[in-house]
């Protein structure tokens, strides 16, 4: 694709390169001039979602933080902006849109929790699905070991439901076993 171009793009093709094209820097190059054309919410979540240029979707993230974003899009800020500040915001309109308060689930005794069930069964934590039998992504053992974080799954399915209840943890809802499996490992204090 000839990048000069690119600017001439309308915001559904700039959306389409975000979503499938291999490219990186193309990619970059689609979200920086998707940015600036007055996106809508769900291409501000694609420049979250595909854009490797953390600074771009730190922008994007508080432009969408900015537009009554779904509970969905306010879970794509707390899965892919970095700014801590724009997550804990995010994290809490989201607590506040399915009736959870910060007294309702302690994020640090719920994360040592699942690590302590996925560490003691690492053959059941399958990041590729959110439950398929008896095997759970993170956000899917925080729904099994949690009664609460439960009654927001049936609610409000298992994304937003691990969003609210492990918030600092978002970031790894769509990493490897590997990756999880090591984040576990220092939550409950192993080397």
């Amino acid at each position: 694709m000839d990048t000069n171009n690119i600017e001439k793009k309308t915001n559904s093709e700039l959306a389409h390169i975000l979503g499938w094209c291999s490219d990186e820097k193309l990619r970059n190059e689609a979200g920086k001039v998707l940015k600036g054309n007055s996106p809508t919410n769900s291409e501000l979540a694609h420049i979250l979602g595909w854009c490797s240029d953390e600074k771009l979707r730190n922008e994007a993230g508080k432009v969408l933080k900015g537009n009554s974003p779904t509970n969905s899009e306010l879970a794509h800020i707390l899965g892919w902006c970095s700014d801590e500040k724009l997550r804990n915001e995010a994290g809490k309109v989201l607590k506040g849109n399915v009736g959870i308060s910060d007294d309702d689930i302690n994020e640090q005794e719920l994360i040592k929790k699942v690590a302590e069930n996925i560490l003691l069964t690492p053959n059941r934590l399958d990041m590729g699905n959110w439950h398929c039998g008896t095997n759970h992504c993170l956000a899917g053992w925080a729904c099994v070991v949690d009664d609460t974080v439960q009654k927001i799954e049936r609610d409000h399915g298992t994304e937003i439901a691990g969003c609210v209840a492990l918030p600092n943890y978002a970031h790894l809802f769509f990493s490897d076993n590997d990756t999880v499996l090591k984040e576990m490992e220092k939550v409950v204090g192993l080397p």
